[in-house]
């Protein structure tokens, strides 16, 4: 039976809810075939497509893709070189060269219950229920973090798919690469 958290059920102490986008890479220059395109993800992370100039609304529909490229200190910039055969792939290429990059939701649990190491434990899918909705969220637990005294019992479980970061590959190739050669 898999275990579900909630107030109601007097097994959580808190719970809090995290959306990171802050690695989110949504201009992503690629390299390849001889040329360079930059390629952008709006901010539901799907790719922005560039209107074709022989359509007879060209300008209006460039216009809008315009104010849906990233701007600011909402851009998030990565280079890469993608390995393609023709200029028609690098879209393509580039988007699954970053497609480790992407946005994280965690939750963050707070219990006492004791039932960690026996009902659950790293690596289960527990669920969460969102007491002010009914909802319920079911993920896989990422992190265990305990403080065991004689007086407490505090345990802070951290659920969510964290998928690597490309920054995060990409030093881990440089450091792999370090020493070799």
């Amino acid at each position: 039976a898999r275990v579900i958290f909630s107030a109601e059920r007097q097994n959580v102490t808190s719970i809090s809810f995290e959306h990171d986008e802050t690695n989110l890479y949504n201009a992503i220059t690629a390299q390849g075939a001889g040329t360079i395109e930059v390629v952008y993800r709006d901010k539901d992370n799907n790719p922005l497509i560039p209107p074709e100039p022989s359509d007879p609304n060209y300008q209006d529909k460039l216009n809008e893709y315009q104010a849906k490229i990233p701007q600011g200190i909402a851009r998030r910039e990565c280079a890469l070189e993608v390995n393609v055969n023709s200029i028609g792939e690098i879209r393509k290429a580039a988007l699954l060269a970053a497609e480790d990059n992407i946005s994280t939701h965690t939750y963050n649990l707070g219990t006492f219950s004791g039932d960690y190491g026996t009902k659950f434990s790293l690596g289960d899918i527990v669920s969460v229920k969102d007491d002010a909705t009914g909802n319920y969220f079911s993920d896989v637990i990422t992190e265990v973090h305990m403080n065991l005294s004689a007086e407490n019992r505090n345990i802070q479980i951290t659920l969510g798919r964290q998928k690597p970061k490309l920054l995060n590959k990409i030093v881990k190739n440089m450091l792999n690469g370090i020493g070799k050669g």
